[in-house]
């Protein structure tokens, strides 16, 4: 089978770019050739090593203009000449993001050669305008239907509704003027949370389908000493319920806050008590992760998923979880942490109580460890289900729910 991965980035920035990375190093390994088709450069030494070729429309980032993110021509032209040496009978188109620099404008060159290709919907923005299903001005979760009148006439972006008039028009450009979605053999999305969304505005002739991403994580035993400390890994946004975790427990209990963000020193003022350590490399990430006695992710929007949650658990570290994140779904509530409902974030300093008892956390920890080595989300298993996804899209053009259960 031939692989040819469609993203916006080729470089090593995290997110999108590290299960691009993953998945290609994966086909390989499964005998695979991987072709990466990417608007912008530098291109990563282990996408390169992995690849049999990697195209970038543009060296490194850059803001291309509004016109241009709505649709570009350039993707279009030089998709079409480069999926010409591509035969439709062993070959698998796979889109992981398109937003920043290639455009839905690559939708009608898909259309044209007949390549199977699905779309892995990595966050909200393939259904939300914002992409974050949240109220930026009320500070509430947005449970509007998008494209609704009452979406509509919201003004909900993080700046103005000038911001959220351009993202409507990228949206409805993507749905309407595409159709990309309605070609796709199947949607893939990270978490049922998501999926449920993106079914509001998805085709009935295009599945949606839950595939977990993988976890780069390793198998260190079970935890065997106490936490010191409830952790908190992530950007420093509002939007991630970091003012909510601080007005719950950031005088009351101790807290070690992990990641950047413009509001980082404000808050640092403001909550003297907690420790606040900025961004750290991923491996001083899990270092720091491994003394805790709880991760909590707190998100108030849409979270797809939350890596995060699956990286501690299997370190044995108990997770303390907003109802809003699509990781939500591997905490046994009581068993291995907390399922909290963010519309009452004191929920957050009852469990972190809990917690506080260190047999409970040390039973918590034990259960976390055991459950998550069960089933962990190696990336073996990333890729059996993709290719499964694959090999049907492949075999039928479309992939049916019912073959994936």
């Amino acid at each position: 089978m031939k692989c040819i991965i469609i993203c916006d980035n080729a470089d090593d920035t995290g997110g999108v770019s590290s299960v691009v990375i993953s998945q290609s190093a994966a086909l390989k390994a499964r005998g695979h050739q991987v072709y990466v088709f990417s608007a912008y450069g530098p291109v990563s030494s282990l996408l390169a090593e992995n690849a049999e070729s990697v195209i970038c429309l543009y060296p490194k980032f850059k803001r291309l203009g509004r016109l241009t993110e709505i649709w570009n021509p350039l993707a279009s032209e030089r998709l079409h000449g480069y999926l010409k040496d591509f035969s439709t009978d062993n070959t698998i188109i796979h889109i992981h993001s398109l937003s920043m620099g290639l455009s839905p404008s690559i939708a009608s060159v898909l259309t044209k050669q007949k390549i199977p290709y699905v779309i892995t919907a990595h966050d909200a923005s393939w259904a939300c305008p914002t992409g974050y299903f949240y109220n930026f001005k009320t500070q509430s979760y947005c449970s509007y239907k998008p494209f609704s009148t009452s979406c509509l006439s919201c003004n909900c972006d993080k700046r103005t509704y000038i911001h959220k008039a351009f993202k409507l028009i990228k949206i409805a450009t993507l749905d309407y003027v595409s159709h990309i979605k309605q070609g796709a053999s199947a949607l893939i999305s990270p978490s049922d949370i998501l999926s449920t969304r993106l079914i509001e505005r998805t085709p009935n002739t295009t599945p949606v389908i839950t595939l977990l991403n993988p976890v780069n994580t390793q198998d260190n035993g079970p935890k065997t000493t106490a936490g010191d400390s409830f952790v908190f890994v992530g950007r420093i946004w509002e939007e991630k319920g970091i003012n909510e975790l601080l007005e719950a427990i950031g005088e009351r209990y101790p807290l070690t806050v992990i990641g950047d963000g413009p509001n980082k020193e404000a808050l640092a003022e403001k909550y003297p008590k907690v420790v606040f350590k900025g961004w750290m490399a991923p491996a001083d990430v899990k270092i720091e992760m491994r003394k805790a006695i709880a991760l909590i992710l707190p998100s108030i929007y849409l979270e797809a998923f939350g890596l995060v949650v699956p990286e501690a658990l299997s370190q044995g570290i108990p997770t303390i979880v907003s109802d809003r994140a699509g990781s939500v779904d591997m905490v046994v509530n009581g068993k291995n942490g907390f399922i909290v409902d963010m519309s009452h974030p004191d929920e957050i300093r009852r469990s972190c109580e809990v917690l506080l008892d260190k047999s409970v956390e040390q039973e918590m920890s034990a259960y976390a460890y055991k459950n998550y080595w069960e089933n962990p989300l190696t990336k073996d298993r990333y890729i059996d289900g993709l290719l499964e996804i694959f090999n049907t899209s492949l075999r039928t053009g479309n992939v049916k729910a019912a073959a994936l259960d």
